[in-house]
Parts: structure tokens; sequence; C-alpha cells
């Protein structure tokens, strides 16, 4: 299912590791000649050679030691180590086709043969790679080269059964594959998994992304589907991030999907928002330190909702609703998905009246007596049926409440309460508090989407329709209902 990139040259890509599967490691044989190189023997020899003589304290580059390490050897092991690298680089659309070729037939030419240019898999559409890996894997290049020989080797030698194609194909090998020392460390890993299972595995070396992505949409999956505990395996990273990718499928009506381009890639990437709302943080407090007042902003030290308190998905709520009453970090609302059009709410009883603390909007520090502003960190909770939430908190506003004079002095954690959406009325310290500006802050981009299953069919919202409802659904106080209303058309700008 992740053969799909939107690049056309991933099928050739593809091709090339399925015939280096087929050729190399299945069989003993050579993917740029008729020879027989990748035997347990040769793999043993180069391994020897490229781990047991490492050479240390010198200006050399990776090729210049591997020369010399290699300047002793048979030409056949010259020639398995040029494949060995042909197979590393494979990954990378970072580095230029001619670039690669170029290293390629420089190692094999060590051999004192000529490898032609012209050899099908170094042709520019095979060579053409599959995504950016990261820094990481092209400065510890040596190490990754040195991962792809040692799993052929191992394979060789102990690989269990036939490699085959299925699903649990895929799971037995990444399991026996997870068993090497660096597995783990090692973007090669998941490089040689997409490579030999593209229909289980994403294009995907980065394990933080992959903990991101897992974090951003595990609320697509099932309860029961999702990962138990704090601490996943790569392998069950990879399982629950297929099912992910199988979900979401359905709900966007189509495979043709991929976690680095959009719609996937707004649904889980948060670096611009994070950076947007720390941004917004910084201008405010500039603004504010010039009057001796202070920025206040619940819950900036906690990235994620579930680093806060639980949650339910038939409440739409805090699981334990005291907890509303117990510092929360976040104001939850509702945007019902079931209508022809989006309606925004505040988590409600059957009968529509509001669950215990759902106008508790935010705890602030006003301990100082300087607190001049509040930005309320605001995440949905997408109802897909009646008593059926889903918690989207990579989509998120801030509610901007502006006070002249400055907040009265309070405890170091004290409750924004009773805000009332329909009039703007806000409580503090037990007594009505006005506020001289709102405005309701946009951190993602207006097309970011969201899909869910509504009454069995799949219904995609975007971030600006989302922007819509929650706008219609608040009001404030006097003239800065105006205010509001202007800010909502800016999905983006901070």
């Amino acid at each position: 299912m992740a053969r799909w990139t939107g690049h056309k040259s991933v099928a050739d890509v593809l091709e090339a590791a399925q015939e280096w599967r087929s050729r190399c490691l299945e069989q003993n044989g050579s993917i740029l000649s008729n020879k027989t190189l990748w035997t347990t023997g040769n793999l043993s020899e180069l391994s020897l050679v490229f781990e047991s003589n490492p050479i240390y304290g010198t200006d050399q580059g990776f090729y210049e030691k591997l020369q010399e390490q290699l300047s002793n050897g048979s030409p056949e092991i010259t020639q398995l180590a040029s494949e060995a690298i042909w197979f590393t680089l494979l990954f990378p659309d970072s580095m230029k086709t001619e670039t690669k070729r170029q290293r390629i037939i420089e190692v094999w030419n060590w051999s004192g043969e000529t490898l032609s240019p012209d050899t099908k898999f170094l042709g520019d559409q095979y060579l053409a790679g599959i995504g950016n890996p990261g820094q990481h894997f092209l400065m510890g290049l040596p190490d990754e080269f040195g991962f792809s020989l040692n799993a052929a080797k191992r394979f060789k030698s102990s690989f269990a059964g036939t490699l085959g194609n299925s699903e649990q194909d895929a799971w037995h090998f990444a399991d026996w594959l997870d068993e090497m020392a660096d597995a783990a460390k090692r973007p090669m890993r998941n490089a040689l998994l997409y490579f030999l299972f593209p229909d289980q595995f994403e294009r995907n070396l980065s394990v933080a992304h992959r903990q991101d992505i897992y974090m951003a949409l595990k609320g697509v999956l099932p309860a029961s589907e999702r990962i138990g505990h704090p601490n996943p395996s790569l392998l069950e990273l990879d399982k629950a991030i297929l099912a992910i990718r199988q979900s979401c499928s359905a709900r966007f009506g189509t495979q043709e999907l991929d976690f680095y381009r959009d719609p996937l890639r707004k649904m889980w990437g948060n670096d611009s928002r994070e950076q947007r709302r720390k941004q917004l943080g910084a201008s405010l407090e500039s603004v504010l330190n010039a009057y001796n007042l202070e920025l206040n902003q619940p819950g900036s030290k906690k990235r994620l909702l579930e680093q806060t308190r639980p949650v339910s998905e038939e409440t739409g709520f805090w699981k334990d609703p005291t907890d509303a009453t117990n510092k929360p970090l976040r104001w939850l609302t509702h945007i019902d998905l079931t209508g022809e059009v989006l309606k925004a709410g505040i988590p409600s009883h059957p009968n529509g009246s509001p669950l215990h603390g759902a106008r508790r909007i935010a705890f602030v520090n006003t301990a100082q007596g300087k607190s001049g502003a509040v930005l309320v960190r605001l995440v949905p909770a997408l109802m897909v049926a009646p008593g059926q939430f889903e918690f989207f908190e990579t989509w998120e506003w801030l509610l901007l409440l502006c006070f002249l004079p400055n907040l009265p002095v309070g405890s170091a954690a004290q409750l924004l309460d009773d805000f009332d959406p329909q009039t703007g009325k806000l409580s503090y310290m037990g007594k009505h508090q006005s506020y001289i500006a709102a405005a309701l802050v946009c951190l993602n981009d207006g097309d970011a989407s969201y899909a869910a299953i509504v009454d069995g069919q799949p219904k995609v919202v975007t971030y600006a329709e989302a922007t819509s409802a929650l706008a219609a659904f608040l009001h404030v106080e006097g003239d800065t209902q105006e205010l509001l209303e202007d800010n909502k058309e800016h999905t983006s700008d901070v």
C-alpha cells in the first residue's frame, strides 16, 4: 500500500530493489553483472575486511578508507562492496543520481574490471531514490553500509524459512531483523524493510517521525488496535502505522496516500503549528513586557494532550469530569461532523446541559498580579456519531483574552471559569471578569484536512471549515466580537 509516493520513479526503484532481493539476498548472484557475488563466504570476507580493519585518525573519507581496506582483497570482494554501496544508496533522493553512479562505478573499478555506466540498474530511473533519509543517514554512511552487509550475511546463515510476501512474512522478517544489536538505531533497518515489503512498511527512516505519526493519528484506530503501553517497539509502531494507513485509505477513499504528502502530512506534522504558537507567544510577551505585564500560556510545556489527563471518546471530554477542576491544560470543545454543516459546541449531556467543568477554560498563574493576557489552547473532539468522538489534536486554536487593568492578584493556579460562548461572559475568582480584546487564533493551514467515517461514508473536512464553526459558536462581550469574526479569515497568519 505504501508503493504510491506521488513520484513516478518509485516503481523503477522498487523494481530494482525486488531484483536485488531475488538475485542477491535470496540467491547468490549480482545486481550489476552475471557473477556470483552475494555468497555467505564473500559477505563474511567483506565484513571481516571492513569491520576488523578500521582506519582511525586520518582525514580520509569513507571511500578512501574503503579502498585501502579492500586493497588486499579479491576482485569479487571489491565488486561485492560496490553492489553493497549500490543498495545502501538506493533510498536517498537527496543525492544526485550521477554522484551515486560515479561512486558505485569507482568502487567496482578498484577490482581491475571496468563497470559500464550503461549497466541497467545504474540508470537514472533506478537511482532516483525514494525519500530524504536525513543527515544521520548520510553522515553515518559507513554504519549503514555495514548494517546492510551484516543483515545480508546473517540472512543467508540464520534466517529460518522462505522470505515470502504476505503480511505475516513481513512481520516475521522484521522481528528477525530487529534481533540485530544495532537495528533500532540504523535507518537502513527501515529502508531494507520497505524495499523488501513495500505493502507493509513505509518509506520512513525516522523513528521520531513514526512516533509522531502514531501519536497524531492513533485516534483513527479502534482502541483495541492501539499500542497499550508508552514504549512501543519498532515493530509495534510498524504494525500500528499500517493499520492507520488502511483506516485513512478507507476514510479518504483512495490508496494513493503517503505520509510525506498532503493530506496525511498535515495530519501528523505539527512543526509549523508549534512554531506559530511560540511566535505568537513571543510577540505578545514583547508587547506586554513594555507595560510590566505578563502573558499566561497554560499548557505550553505539555506538547501532547495525553501528557495532561485522560480523555473519553464517549463524551468528548475528560475521562474523569472532575479533572476539569484539576488544572486542565487544554479547553476541550466539540465539533459535530454529522450534519451538513459543521457545528461547534461545548461538551454536554444528552439533554443539552453542559458537562461539569466544560466552561472552565484555563488555570492561570496570577500570583504576581501582572497577568495582562491569556492564551487558552483549544483542542477539538470531533463527533462522528452520537456518543462517539475522535480527538484530533494536530488541529489546535488559541483563544486570546486581553485584560486592562490586569487580572487581580490570585494564586499560582487561578481558574478562568464559567465562560459562556453565547454571551462571552467570564468569571474569575467568583466574580464577573471583563476583558478588552479577544481573538480566535488559527495555528494550522486552512486546507489541512481530516477524514472521518460518518453514517458509514467517508467525510473530509478542512481546518478552515472547523474554524468557521468555532467562530460562529464563540461570542465575546461588547465590540470584541467584531475582532473575533475578523480573525477567522486568517487561517494561518500569526
